[in-house]
């Protein structure tokens, strides 16, 4: 009995460790165990793809550095350094004076062998005229056809236009300069769209083809990412390194990219749905893999060996081509101490809760 005021001092019962466990874990309340503990995980599918990674260089669709054809002083420049240009747009022109005039002087020829070619075909047609005449008539205009387009060629050679739209460089001539033929007057990119040209492996080579979507990344414009497509595969392969150059195409509306970028390249290959586990499953032995299962049987959870063919691994996942179905029980910790052929007691553990994995094996 108790005397007054004295507390109540009920014995303390000491809890197993099994249940204490169970209180602080609920997933392990399964009941009796059968054998020992084991972390199980569910196989399941989901989306994996291969990524190909390279290192690129940027390059202008058409590009052109614009020289001179012949020998003359530059009279106009029509472009500022790093301006955009329309196709035909005038970009340099040089003294043409006497070849403006060898045009009309042309042009006025061709005028009068015209004059002369229609009276003759009229005269012709009242039968007062020879046929030679006719045909000298016929070769004066000719003539005069080809001189005339002489004329304008040779005045076409001194204005030169923009071949195709695009960015103009830096000028390397003045108002002024005599230059020659050959002579760098300035380069024009047509910067649009990009050619991107990277190098991949003949290994690799299967799993790429055009249309192909790619990602691109480069030093020069850090956090920035490019999208595009691959647009040709090279036809012959490198015999020193064995690899294939291809040819991507990357959008350039902003005008951020510029031709002699390095870019990283990331080519997403054989997209597939495919049966993952814990990489923690895999039990290597020498050239082989396999995995444990639980099955059901008539006396309980079994342990039961698989061999399995792995392919690609993905933040702690890893693909499995063969030897496992969606849906398998494959006992990812603890596997010390299951042997194949032997009972377990499989506690599913769910690895977005974060609880210790400790907590769900049996430490005694």
């Amino acid at each position: 009995m108790l005397t007054p005021g004295e507390p109540d001092m009920k014995p303390i019962i000491a809890l197993p460790a099994l249940v204490l466990s169970s209180l602080l874990v609920p997933e392990l309340a399964v009941g009796q165990d059968q054998g020992p503990r084991v972390i199980v995980e569910i196989a399941q599918t989901s989306d994996f793809i291969d990524q190909i990674e390279a290192i690129g260089t940027l390059s202008a669709a058409e590009s052109v550095e614009i020289s001179a054809n012949v020998t003359e002083r530059i009279k106009v420049i029509g472009f500022d350094d790093g301006q955009s240009v329309t196709k035909g747009q005038l970009l340099v022109e040089l003294e043409h004076d006497e070849e403006t005039a060898l045009v009309a002087e042309a042009r006025a020829a061709l005028e009068i062998a015209s004059q002369e070619f229609e009276r003759a075909a009229a005269l012709l047609d009242r039968a007062t005229l020879s046929e030679s005449v006719m045909q000298a008539r016929q070769r004066d205009l000719a003539f005069a056809e080809a001189q005339l387009a002489r004329a304008q060629a040779q005045e076409a050679d001194r204005i030169i236009r923009a071949p195709f739209d695009g960015v103009v460089g830096l000028r390397t001539v003045s108002l002024g300069t005599t230059v020659r033929p050959g002579d760098p007057i300035v380069r024009i990119d047509d910067v649009a769209e990009l050619n991107l040209d990277f190098s991949v492996p003949t290994t690799q080579l299967a799993a790429l083809a055009s249309g192909q979507s790619v990602s691109a990344t480069t030093p020069a414009l850090p956090g920035e990412s490019f999208t595009g497509e691959i647009q040709t595969i090279d036809s012959i392969a490198d015999t020193i390194t064995r690899s294939v150059l291809v040819r991507a195409v990357i959008a350039n509306p902003d005008g951020l990219l510029k031709p002699g970028f390095l870019m990283t390249v990331a080519v997403d290959a054989s997209p597939r749905l495919a049966v993952t586990v814990n990489e923690a499953a895999l039990i290597p032995f020498g050239r082989d893999v396999s995995v444990y299962v639980v099955v059901e049987s008539d006396e309980g959870d079994r342990v039961e060996q698989r061999r399995v063919d792995i392919g690609a691994r993905r933040a702690g996942d890893v693909e499995i081509v063969s030897g496992l179905e969606k849906g398998d029980r494959v006992i990812t910790h603890g596997t010390i101490k299951a042997q194949p052929g032997s009972l377990v007691t499989p506690v599913e553990a769910d690895r977005a809760k974060g609880t210790p994995l400790s907590q769900y094996l049996d430490n005694s």
